[in-house]
Order: C-alpha cells, then structure tokens, then sequence
C-alpha cells in the first residue's frame, strides 16, 4: 500500500520559530501534493492557515514548559504520561500502513514520552534534527560558560559532568536526563531515520552515535519575505527575528545597534525584552509578527542581523531575509555562514565582539553602494540558493516512501505501553 497520509508531530501550531514554520510549511506542501496531512501539536492547535488548506489540526491544549511553575516543567518535561496518552489515541485513529509520521519538535510543550506514544507506528516514523537535542543535553553543542563549541562527545561521561549549559549545573544534569530519555525511546522506535538541515550538522549528529546511513540532508525550503527586492539602500535601521533568549544574541544586536546609533526593529518574545528596552529605549518590538507583517519591516530595513551565540544549524532567517535583498550579517559559528558570504550577500563576524558589529552596521549605514551590491546579490542568489517548499516536499515524499517500503507489518510493529 502506497502512501496516503503524513501524521506531523510539533510543539506548536501558532507559529513561533523556525521549527515551527518549517513544519507547517512542510504540512501545507504535503497537501498541495495531495496527501492527506493530520497535524498532532502540544499548543491548542490554533493555526488557520493549516485548517484552511485541509489540514487536520488536533491540539493537546499545552502551554509552553517554560511559561509553566518550575515543579511542572521539570517533571512534565521529562515524562507528560497525559499527553502521551492522548497523542498515542490520535495515532491509532490516523495511523496505518498507508502513514508516515514525521516528527519536529517536541521539547517546548510535549516530552520525550512522544516516542513512547509513537510505538504503534515503529517503523513509519522520520525524525527531524532542526538542532543537535536528539544527542546533546543542550542541543547547540556549545559550551554557554566559555563561549566556544564544545568539543566532547555528546552523551559521554565528560559531557554529562560538564558545567556548559546557559543556567545551571542543576539544569544540565535535567537535560542529561531528558537526552537519555530521548534516545532510549529513539531506540525502542528501531533508530528512525533523521532529516539533518544542513551538511554541516552530519559529524555532530554521527558524534552522538547517529548511524550515517540514518542521515538524510534536506535543506529547509526557502520563500523571501518580500517577493521584489528591498532597496536596502534607501532605508535605515537594522532588523532582528527570533526568540528574544540569551542563545539568540537579540542583546548583541541591541547593544551594537545602540553603538552605532542604528535603529532596531525586532520581532520575537522571550525573557530578554526588557533587557533590550533597557539597552536601546529606542527598539521596536513588535511580539510574533506573521510573514505579512515581518515583510512590511524589511521594506524598511536596511540589513538583518543574526547574532545566535549557539551553533547556528541552519539559520532560516537569514535566508528568508538575504533572498529579499536585506544585506545579512551572520556569527562565524552559523553552519551556512560562509554560503551567505559566497553569495554576495552576507558577511560573518564574531558578533559576541559587540564593538566589531557596531562598527560593521556602522559602515553599513553609510555606504549605500555597498548596501545596493549586496541587496541585489541576494535576490541573484535567489536562482540556486532557495530551495522551493514544493520541491522540499518532494524530497522528503522519497524518504516516507523508502521508508514505508522498509517498514515492518503493523502487527509486528505495536507494542510498548504507556507509564
């Protein structure tokens, strides 16, 4: 039996990251396809854009872990018995032979019991590594108290008595356990297969104990937020999106920006809001804006800035906003960082060195030749550096489909109960 049905499993269906915008995009290409496309997310499940293409929205009803009391969040992170129970009822309803599911995210409302949810379907399942979570505790690979990759072996006894994560050992020693969590239900699902977003990600991933054969790269897909080109040139003032947490940078950019004297535009949320307010009492932050209402502020921008202090995996927004012609300026650590600066129109800097992105947003704002040449180069780039959600589509379609034909009988596939 061909395939007919693609179960998708996120936090959220709002969306509110790139995750998140991937995997609904993911599930609308997979209804232009003509699939029929079931929707299981941790949030209400509040998205019309799914609905109205056709997609079957079930949400769980979940708040964010991190906007829970901390009691809730520390023992529902590591095992959501509730939750499961309900996903596992969703999958034995939309579930069988003719089904993939394909998992995304699963940490900021869900837990690791997921997997444990999914045991009906062992061997109809791809898993989705839009960071490094599926083998290290932090999932950045990126030692918080020194700054620096990290350089040990995800999961290994150095690892897990390394004091690296951005808050606490106490911490650290929960996401341990919430890793091995994870990869004990990977294992009870028979080591799916796992979509990395980029080439760069395959030697960590294989660190962790990943099988290369396992690993499949498939780019995220690609859509400008403005479809004419930004004439950067002509406007003023950087642009920032993302979570407004301390991994993303959002306060370099702010500090850089109130440096140079450049005004900022951000669009996210997150505990650092404040902070920003108090570091550029000139910033705009306009919450989580949809794509109409992030592209309305790029027509005004005159460059975007991504400053994640973590491994940057793929880094979406940089695309999305370089294929506008927004001129793009990136941290060395982001994995694509030297494709931007290929292209023409990104360039990669230390942006932890505050006084270095001040002076390079600095000369951005006063030379509008150099702004111009590298807002065209990016909508040039455009031709071979955005892959199409429609065309994504079709290659993931290949891996369901490979998969499904390597799946076990559903009779020999179920098992493991829920704690």
């Amino acid at each position: 039996m061909g395939l007919k049905r693609v179960i998708m499993i996120e936090d959220f269906a709002a969306v509110r990251g790139g995750a998140t915008m991937i995997a609904v995009q993911t599930a609308l290409a997979m209804r232009r396809a003509g699939l029929e496309v079931v929707y299981l997310c941790g949030d209400a499940g509040q998205n019309p854009q799914l609905t109205d293409a056709g997609v079957t929205v079930l949400g769980v009803g979940n708040g964010a872990l991190l906007e829970r009391p901390a009691h809730s969040a520390l023992t529902s992170g590591l095992h959501d018995g509730a939750s499961a129970r309900q996903l596992r009822a969703w999958i034995e309803a939309h579930g069988g032979p003719d089904a993939i599911v394909h998992v995304h995210g699963y940490l900021q409302t869900l837990s690791p019991s997921v997997f444990q949810a999914l045991s009906p379907m062992r061997g109809r399942i791809v898993l989705h590594a839009h960071d490094f979570f599926y083998v290290c505790p932090t999932g950045s690979y990126f030692n918080f108290t020194t700054g620096e990759k990290c350089a040990l072996t995800p999961m290994g006894p150095a690892c897990m008595t390394s004091h690296c994560d951005k808050r606490s050992r106490l911490q650290k020693l929960w996401r341990v356990a919430r890793t091995a969590r994870v990869q004990a239900g990977v294992r009870g699902l028979g080591d799916p297969p796992v979509i990395a977003l980029h080439p760069g990600m395959l030697a960590i991933l294989q660190a962790g104990g990943i099988a290369a054969h396992r690993i499949h790269v498939h780019r995220n897909p690609v859509t400008p937020w403005c479809e004419e080109r930004v004439v950067a040139e002509a406007n003023q003032g950087a642009l920032f999106v993302g979570r407004l947490g301390f991994e993303k940078g959002p306060d370099l950019v702010a500090r850089a920006c109130a440096i140079a004297g450049a005004p900022l535009t951000v669009f996210g949320e997150g505990p650092l809001k404040d902070e920003l307010r108090a570091i550029h009492p000139a910033v705009r932050i306009m919450g989580w804006g949809d794509r109409a209402a992030i592209a309305q502020e790029a027509k005004k921008a005159r460059l975007f800035v991504l400053a994640t202090r973590q491994i940057e995996a793929f880094g979406l927004t940089a695309f999305e906003a370089g294929l506008s012609g927004l001129p793009v300026v990136t941290p060395r650590n982001a994995l694509v960082a030297s494709e931007l600066e290929q292209a023409g129109f990104g360039r990669a800097i230390d942006t932890n060195d505050v006084e270095a992105l001040a002076t390079w947003i600095r000369e951005l704002s006063q030379d509008d030749a150099r702004v111009s040449a590298k807002s065209h180069a990016g909508i040039a780039a455009r031709a071979t550096m955005a892959v199409t959600p429609d065309a994504y589509a079709q290659g993931l379609i290949r891996l369901y489909e490979q998969t499904l034909a390597g799946a076990p009988s559903l009779s020999n596939a179920r098992g493991g109960g829920l704690e």
